[in-house]
């Protein structure tokens, strides 16, 4: 099967996880799914008709390394430590056709272990390519110049962890990102440690109502 439309479904491509992640709701088949190859592109899809732009639904997603509220990691590159990491890059192309309330955006899970369990998180970093109607959790701080662009800096307390995230001041659908600056940038604020564990790279679109579809004519991540 190439497409799969319970909640939580996992569709592996080699090192890779898609996942159809409808985690704000208790419904065992959420009006999304994601697909692969060889019927179908590689992406997902969504039809979420209410809803509000205060409350997230879904992020359905593709995700590299071991994300914290799973069993299994995708490869051996994750987790590692962030003081180790010399390369974390990502190579991108995507098409969204959408409307509604979503964003499109990198979440990158932060834990004390390398066990990287959901008890081991620590913090939750987030990379907003676009915003489309969503706005992150979170205080606004300052603007960060990054290599790769300027952004917006949020930050604030989820339940049980700290959540950070950068929003690009103009969006992109294509090119490489490289993501350790922004690591880089939390460990020179104190915000995270350097011996603490890069879990997971995970890109998606947060959804909280609307129709939609992403296909990934690109994605690689490089981790060394």
């Amino acid at each position: 099967m190439t497409k799969l439309y319970s909640n939580n479904a996992i569709l592996k491509v080699g090192d890779y996880h898609l996942e159809n992640n409808a985690w704000g709701i208790d419904d065992p088949l959420p009006p999304q799914s994601v697909s692969g190859p060889p019927d179908h592109s590689i992406g997902w899809q969504w039809d979420w008709p209410t809803g509000s732009v205060d409350r997230v639904l879904a992020y359905p997603e593709i995700i590299y390394g071991k994300k914290p509220f799973n069993k299994s990691a995708t490869t051996a590159a994750l987790p590692r430590a962030i003081g180790e990491l010399n390369t974390l890059n990502v190579d991108l192309s995507f098409h969204i056709s959408a409307n509604g309330a979503y964003n499109t955006a990198f979440d990158l899970w932060i834990t004390n272990s390398s066990v990287a369990a959901q008890s081991d998180i620590t913090a939750e970093v987030m990379i907003w390519l676009s915003t489309d109607g969503l706005t992150p959790a979170g205080s606004r701080g300052h603007a960060v110049n990054i290599p790769g662009g300027c952004s917006s800096f949020h930050r604030g307390k989820m339940q049980n962890w700290d959540y950070f995230a950068f929003v690009l001041n103009q969006s992109i659908t294509e090119g490489n990102v490289d993501l350790k600056p922004y690591l880089d940038f939390l460990v020179r604020e104190d915000a995270v440690s350097s011996d603490q564990f890069l879990a997971s790279v995970e890109f998606g679109n947060e959804i909280a109502f609307g129709r939609g579809s992403t296909s990934l004519l690109l994605y690689s991540v490089d981790c060394s």
